[in-house]
């Protein structure tokens, strides 16, 4: 339990996953079955729910940058915004529904079996931005997933702890 609480800290589910899904080489008394039950489990739980402030933090910073990209007109700016942007956004849809998120891989097959289709929307806009500098496809399909988390979030905002 100790390495899924580590995983399910940071709301992913490396391990569970892993021994879930991965293929039994022994098993002794039966004991792949229910290692492999209890991951199953948590990962049918889903992670903890964003508190509040972790849901008003992750609101600001991609409200700060959807700002930021709708103000350049620099296309390397634009390309680093965005690549922080696919991040950010594709969690905070997954959070937002109480899904688990990942990194790289991981982030677009949770996306990709979460409804809404933001894996592709997301991919999609930020190839487009690559292909042609157009950013409004980005910026439409962050600002969905900010009105799903609540909206962007600017005015009367107060952060505690400092904002990564």
């Amino acid at each position: 339990m100790f390495f899924y609480d580590f995983d399910a800290k940071s709301r992913t589910c490396t391990l569970a996953r892993m021994c879930a899904d991965g293929y039994v080489l022994r098993s002794l008394k039966d004991e792949a079955d229910e290692i492999q039950g209890e991951a199953q489990k948590i990962i049918d739980d889903g992670p903890a729910a964003l508190t509040d402030e972790e849901r008003e933090q992750r609101r600001y910073r991609l409200t700060d940058l959807l700002d930021d990209l709708r103000g350049t007109s620099d296309s390397a700016e634009m390309v680093f915004i965005a690549s922080q942007m696919l991040n950010m956004a594709g969690e905070l849809a997954l959070l937002s529904e109480r899904r688990w998120t990942g990194a790289g891989k991981w982030l677009a097959r949770h996306l990709a079996a979460a409804p809404d289709q933001f894996a592709n929307r997301l991919a999609d806009a930020f190839r487009m931005l690559i292909a042609t500098d157009d950013k409004q496809p980005m910026i439409e399909v962050v600002s969905a997933i900010l009105d799903l988390a609540g909206g962007p979030l600017t005015e009367g905002f107060g952060a505690h702890n400092p904002v990564d």
